[in-house]
């Protein structure tokens, strides 16, 4: 079986991330920027984003492999640049990370200590904001879905609360009034919220850590099995969180799990 890892130029982090893994899968490293070379498994980090050029090689690979012919490498949903996640065909809720069924070892041995479900009837609904330009939100308006989502929850008579991405330029690239914007840490945010809203956001994944219910709109979000998936804070879902967070643990590996072919 050829297994090759398609390094790029332009990024040192991703260069030590996949030849950490094709250290322990026993794959081939070619360079993104000489273009496609025939294989079995194609293995990369992170998708095409529309917004940088140099990402745009991965397209040709991409368009040839998909499902188990592709493994797609991508910041883990927790212990971020400690960690990171490997699956099949995709990242977060698009990928298969072979992780069904799997038992809490794991993911106890991460150490990230969780809350019972919260149920705050008066507290606010938080809407999350994405980076614009992320891949993750790249191919929808999200500034338009935005101003809908949180508009749309004020015209229902929900106390809305919109958090923008932290590294956002600033606020004001999301279009919403400047009233309903709440720029202070996640876990401050959280302590409060009735809920839990975005479109696939990684963060949704520390409201369920949290205890705090998690509104989805999208399935590409690691937390889709965890939440509703209608604009409807009176229907929230408390569900079992165990399996899933077995399975968050072993869809996560670092750089010596890796090199000792752990995920491969």
């Amino acid at each position: 079986m050829k297994v090759i890892c398609f390094e790029p130029a332009y990024s040192d982090k991703h260069r030590t991330v996949l030849r950490a893994f094709a250290e322990g899968a026993g794959a081939e490293i070619r360079p993104l920027s000489d273009g496609y070379v025939d294989c079995d498994i194609a293995v990369l980090f992170g998708g095409v984003k529309k917004s940088y050029e140099p990402t745009w090689a991965k397209q040709p690979i991409l368009d040839r492999h998909q499902g188990r012919s592709l493994i797609m490498i991508e910041s883990a949903f927790q212990k971020r640049g400690e960690y990171w996640a490997v699956g099949f065909g995709g990242v977060a809720g698009n990928a298969d990370f072979r992780s069904e069924g799997m038992t809490m070892d794991r993911w106890l041995g991460f150490d990230i200590p969780g809350r019972p479900w919260m149920v705050r009837p008066d507290g606010p609904v938080v809407v999350c904001g994405q980076l614009i330009r992320d891949t993750q939100v790249q191919d929808v308006d999200h500034p338009k879905w935005c101003q809908e989502t949180v508009n749309f929850l004020h015209q229902q008579g929900w106390p809305v609360l919109f958090r923008p991405h932290p590294k956002a330029a600033t606020h004001e690239e999301y279009g919403l009034n400047p009233g309903f914007i709440d720029e202070r840490p996640l876990g401050a945010v959280l302590k409060e919220a009735r809920c839990f809203l975005t479109w696939n956001s990684t963060s949704a994944v520390d409201a369920v850590i949290y205890g705090v219910p998690v509104i989805v709109c999208h399935p590409s979000s690691i937390s889709w099995p965890m939440g509703i998936h209608e604009l409807d804070p009176g229907s929230l879902i408390y569900h079992e969180r165990e399996p899933w967070l077995a399975g968050l643990g072993f869809s996560m590996w670092n750089l010596d799990e890796m090199k000792a072919g752990l995920p491969w």
